[in-house]
C-alpha cells in the first residue's frame, strides 16, 4: 500500500470513528396520553428533541421556542395555519422537519410554543384544522436538502493534505478525504444552508481555495 493511501485510510478511519461517536441521533419524544378517541380533523401532538443542537430537515437548529412543525403530509418550508377545534385558538407554523412513524391517527407534531398558542399544552394532543398558507418545495423534485459539500481539490503532498485537514477540523468544520490514484481529494462536508457564507469565509481564511460546491445528502435522514 502506498504512503498516500496509508495516510488517507488512517485519517478517514479516525474521522469516521469521531463522527460516529458524535453523531446526533434524533430522538423525538411524543407525549402519549390516554385521552378519548378524537374524530374529524387532523390530530396534532407536540414534540421535543432530546439531543442539543439537532438540525431539522430545513438545515436550521431545532427550537421549542419557535413556531415549527414536523409532518410528512407537506413539504419542508410549507407554512400552515392551525386552528384548535377545542379551544378555538390558532397559530401559524412553518414545517421544518419530517416525521418518523407516529401513533395511529396523528399526522403532525408541533413545538411547545405552537402547542401553547393553540391552548393544548396541558392535554398534549388535540384536533386541529389545517390551512395551507404557502406550500414548500418538495425535496424529491428539486434535490435541495439544506446541506452542502465543498470540494477543495487534489493533493499530491500527503503531509500538506493532513495539515489542511487538521486545520479545517480545528475550526469546527467536517473535512473528508478520498484517495484518487496517487493523490488525495479533500472536501468539507455537512455544511448547513444558513452557514454557507461563514464556512466559505473560514475556508479562505486558511488560505485554501474552493474548487466547487454541491448539494449533499442530509446526514440525519
Amino acid at each position: 500500500m502506498s504512503k498516500l493511501r496509508k495516510v488517507c485510510n488512517t485519517v478517514e478511519q479516525n474521522k469516521e470513528s469521531e463522527y460516529n461517536q458524535g453523531m446526533k441521533r434524533i430522538t423525538i419524544a411524543l407525549l402519549l396520553f390516554s385521552a378519548s378517541l378524537l374524530f374529524g380533523a387532523e390530530m396534532a401532538s407536540w414534540y421535543i428533541v432530546t439531543e442539543p443542537g439537532y438540525i431539522s430537515d430545513n438545515g436550521t437548529e431545532f427550537s421549542s421556542a419557535s413556531s415549527e412543525a414536523a409532518t410528512s403530509s407537506y413539504p419542508v418550508g410549507s407554512v400552515l395555519e392551525l386552528v384548535s377545534e377545542e379551544s378555538g385558538r390558532s397559530t401559524v407554523v412553518t414545517v421544518t422537519d419530517t416525521l418518523p412513524e407516529l401513533p395511529e391517527g396523528r399526522t403532525i407534531a408541533v413545538t411547545e410554543k405552537a402547542m401553547n398558542d393553540l391552548g393544548l399544552m396541558d392535554k398534549g394532543v388535540g384536533e386541529v384544522e389545517e390551512r395551507v398558507l404557502r406550500l414548500g418545495k418538495s425535496t424529491d423534485n428539486d434535490g435541495i436538502t439544506g446541506w452542502y459539500m465543498y470540494d477543495l481539490g487534489l493533493y499530491t503532498d500527503s503531509q500538506k493534505c493532513y495539515q489542511d485537514y487538521k486545520a479545517l477540523e480545528n475550526i469546527g468544520l467536517k473535512p473528508a478525504i478520498t484517495a484518487e490514484g496517487d493523490a488525495i481529494h479533500l472536501y468539507v462536508e455537512y455544511v448547513m444552508a444558513f452557514a454557507r457564507d461563514n464556512t466559505e469565509e473560514a475556508i479562505r481564511s486558511l488560505g485554501l481555495e474552493i474548487s466547487s460546491m454541491e448539494v449533499s445528502p442530509n446526514p440525519y435522514s
